[in-house]
């Protein structure tokens, strides 16, 4: 599935389905619109969701290094959840197979 930029192409033409059909050329693509703001389709929500509530909860960094610091551990922690990430991108409810 190819998911267009809405917001604008070469010479200023807006990117839609149906101009982004020239780079689609494999039959397993499919162009689809998406709306300019749509949270609830970005699996990265979802995993904002998670840090906000259990994660990073109540959680007070001395400094912007350490919240770094902690960022990353939790990623790499998380990247090791994968019926946890496996949800973030199921809960979008967008035809996405994961292997």
């Amino acid at each position: 599935m190819l998911h267009p930029d809405a917001s604008g192409m070469k010479h200023g033409a807006r990117s839609t389905p149906e101009n982004c059909l020239g780079f689609v050329s494999h039959a397993r693509l499919q162009a689809e619109h998406l709306p300019a703001y749509a949270p609830e389709l970005n699996p990265v929500e979802g995993v904002w969701c998670e840090w906000k509530a259990h994660r990073l909860a109540n959680h007070a960094a001395e400094g912007l290094d350490a919240l770094a610091q902690l960022a990353i551990f939790e990623a790499i922690d998380m990247r090791r959840s994968q019926e946890l990430l496996r949800g973030c991108v199921g809960g979008t409810g967008l035809p996405i197979r994961l292997h």
